[in-house]
């Protein structure tokens, strides 16, 4: 096969993945934000954890909202318990 024949993403999916990174970067530094001055959490290592927490958060938000339209209640209290437990709160 030549290169052509590959599959590749269109700059639309790209443009789309870029957007949702930068949305997710912004959320996570408003989260970090909050658990510093909220929580007194030290904010060394935030960044990260702050971001794969808003990462987590949205998969399983959507997988709550994905088969009940009010929200899978089980599958919500459960992402709660995990995030809480993950970012020490």
């Amino acid at each position: 096969r030549d290169l052509h024949s590959f599959p590749t993403r269109r700059s639309s999916d790209l443009e789309l993945a870029q957007a949702q990174h930068d949305n997710d970067e912004d959320v996570a530094a408003r989260l970090r934000e909050v658990l510093v001055t909220r929580y007194g959490l030290p904010p060394g290592g935030l960044d990260v954890r702050s971001l794969i927490a808003i990462q987590v958060a949205d998969f399983l938000v959507g997988r709550a909202f994905r088969d009940q339209p009010g929200g899978d209640p089980t599958v919500l209290a459960e992402a709660k318990r995990l995030l809480c437990l993950y970012l020490g709160v």
